[in-house]
């Protein structure tokens, strides 16, 4: 227990220092300490960080519904305890409500918990999908590397996420690599079959055992990166599955509406 709350002490020194040598925001953020209290995540997927910015590794994932401590706040964020997972960071603040509150019906479902991509459009029409981890993190790697290019994050589009799971279980189940399928021929043609409707589409596929491994071979390769960093490109569909031969089969569609 004492070790703990050290380590509480330790972040909190450490999340204001950080704040220090963020130029204009160190003006403005402070850490305020809080008593710990329960919140509640309203969002899909919340990202727990090292620090305060989405610059900051990420620690672990939460889920809707789940309970955290909150110790601290730091401009939009909120220095937190996990007690599931004993980790010990920083998220944002306006996917967490008090335990005691009913979730504001006005906040956005995010399925990475940082201030940007949302599902979709017309929440209201279309069901919250139960994203993977491996599906929250990829996306939240590259929207990172959208926002440091200066490109708009992505966002889920609820029915590309289910055509890509199905084209990733497609690809283990029949043993191949490969942008077309015997079952439904060029990623084109199936976000068609599907009722897909688009300006501009594109695909990347992936054979890794990690998901930072994958993401890394793309970003790394120009072809891949270019379909990453399309500021044309606006929703995507994540679809990953356990390969024998791979460790995991990664298949991302890219859509334009």
């Amino acid at each position: 227990m004492k070790k703990r709350i050290a380590f509480l002490i330790m972040l909190c020194i450490s999340l204001t220092t950080m704040l220090c040598f963020n130029g204009a925001t160190a003006e403005t953020a402070e850490f305020e300490q809080i008593s710990s209290i329960d919140y509640v995540v309203t969002a899909s997927g919340l990202n727990v960080r090292t620090g305060p910015s989405t610059d900051n590794e990420v620690l672990s994932v939460l889920k809707n519904g789940q309970q955290v401590r909150v110790i601290g706040q730091i401009g939009d964020w909120y220095a937190i305890y996990d007690p599931e997972t004993g980790y010990v960071g920083a998220a944002f603040a306006q996917y967490l409500s008090l335990a005691n509150d009913e979730p504001d019906s006005d906040v956005p479902t995010s399925v990475t918990g940082d201030p940007s991509p949302e599902i979709g459009e017309g929440l209201e029409d279309i069901p919250v999908i139960n994203l993977s981890q491996d599906e929250q993190q990829l996306l939240s790697l590259i929207n990172d590397a959208r926002m440091d290019a200066g490109v708009e994050p992505l966002k889920f589009d609820t029915e590309l996420v289910n055509v890509a799971r199905l084209k990733a279980q497609d690809m283990v189940e029949n043993s191949y690599f490969s942008h077309t399928s015997s079952n439904y021929g060029s990623p084109f043609d199936m976000m068609k079959q599907f009722n897909i409707s688009y300006r501009s589409a594109g695909e990347n596929i992936a054979g890794n055992r990690s998901i930072e491994g994958a993401f890394n071979a793309w970003i790394n390769d120009e072809d891949h990166k270019r379909n990453l960093l399309d500021n044309g490109f606006n929703f995507t569909g994540i679809g990953i599955a356990d390969s024998e031969t791979y460790g995991k089969i990664l298949v991302q569609m890219f859509i334009k509406k």
